[in-house]
């Protein structure tokens, strides 16, 4: 990329696409200043501070995302055969079992008044 010169104004799309990144950082610096102030509350800081980045959110929510498309499949898969496809019930079993991992490292770290 080409340095500007001093009087060079800049591109009214650049310009948009630069205070449209500061808002990002902005953003990202609120939640993360959010979540740890919310740590200090609770007994696992360091847990709590995982669960409550929004990263983990994300995760929760592809694995949400990919459970409710294991269903779909799965009833697809049952209303035209009669024998259960292993590789679907597998990957439901995996699905509950980090539903119930990520349930219970909520309660571990954040307690049970986070639930209610």
């Amino acid at each position: 990329r080409e340095e500007k010169e001093l009087g060079e104004e800049q591109d009214p799309f650049e310009r948009a696409q630069n205070k449209l990144n500061a808002a990002r950082a902005q953003s990202y610096h609120e939640i993360f200043h959010k979540n740890s102030s919310q740590v200090e509350n609770y007994p696992h800081n360091r847990l709590a501070a995982i669960i409550l980045h929004p990263f983990f959110d994300y995760c929760v929510l592809v694995a949400v995302a990919l459970n409710s498309v294991l269903i779909g499949a799965q009833v697809q898969h049952n209303s035209s055969s009669a024998t259960p496809n292993e590789i679907l019930k597998a990957m439901e079993l995996a699905c509950s079992i980090f539903f119930i991992v990520e349930w219970l490292l909520r309660v571990y770290a954040l307690g049970w008044a986070h639930l209610c």
